[in-house]
């Protein structure tokens, strides 16, 4: 074999082989780029809801930026990774370092994580209420009347329902109901966390006007949107949880057959 066909042979090599290595080379650097990973912070970064995150994911964020797919409420949530309220270029490029490895979390992630322990908080609250609201039921069917507690000093949760007026200890009144009465999840007096029964008087109330002549039973301060959860304002412009437990102060005022029915007991009773 002459020189020439070793020039030829060597140039096919070098203009066929080399660029069809260097073109695999890139298809799968570019392959590797992108790997599926679950959430940091599940839902955020999984916008088309496969429990990853995607090259998919942050194309779709690319679309929306581009004005070509509209988003609904959860998607634009998820898309949301760095919790500022919008869809971003910033979002875009941290669903794609996040996806290329070169991230392992998104700048969302911890008030996201702030904001669902609020939530939680709150859901237990809202659990709570409807608990001792059932037990407080209970304790009305068989003693004929809701237990009736002055605005001041109200038994509240900074002192585990404990009460400065003597007689006044809502935790033995309920329990043969329920033992320990639930506290609120913080449980912080001087942040006024605690949950309050109080019997709101009709004339001159210092505070919940709105409320007036009820016995309710609320949680002072919550953490996220109270909007549904208010069966009474308490007027002071801030969100609580408000159960009204009764309206009068007299038991089963909401139910006169039941309260009918419990005075003949009582009656039927005291003749055996």
């Amino acid at each position: 074999m002459n020189r020439s066909y070793l020039c030829v042979i060597c140039v096919l090599i070098f203009f066929g082989v080399f660029p069809a290595l260097a073109a695999a080379a890139t298809v799968s650097s570019s392959t590797v780029a992108f790997f599926p990973r679950p959430s940091p912070c599940a839902p955020l970064g999984d916008v088309n809801g496969d429990v990853l995150v995607t090259a998919d994911d942050s194309g779709f964020i690319g679309e929306v930026l581009k004005s070509s797919l509209i988003p609904t409420e959860a998607q634009t949530f998820e898309a949301d990774v760095n919790n500022d309220g919008r869809i971003t270029a910033t979002d875009f490029t941290e669903v794609v370092k996040y996806t290329r490895g070169t991230t392992d979390a998104f700048s969302g992630c911890v008030p996201y994580a702030l904001a669902l322990a609020r939530a939680e908080r709150d859901a237990r609250r809202l659990a709570d209420l409807s608990v001792i609201q059932k037990v407080l039921k209970r304790y009305a069917r068989d003693t004929g009347t809701y237990p009736t507690y002055s605005l001041l000093g109200t038994p509240s949760s900074d002192d585990y329902w404990r009460s400065n007026t003597a007689g006044m200890d809502l935790r033995k009144k309920l329990k043969p109901y329920l033992n320990p009465l639930p506290v609120d999840p913080l449980n912080t007096p001087l942040e006024n966390f605690r949950y309050v029964y109080a019997t709101i008087p009709v004339f001159n109330p210092p505070w919940g006007a709105l409320c007036a002549g009820n016995t309710v039973l609320f949680a002072t301060r919550v953490e996220t949107s109270a909007a549904g959860h208010e069966e009474c304002d308490l007027g002071d412009g801030k969100n609580h949880f408000t159960r009204i437990i009764t309206s009068n102060k007299t038991a089963l005022s909401n139910d006169f057959f039941a309260s009918a029915l419990v005075s003949f007991w009582r009656l039927f009773s005291s003749m055996r």
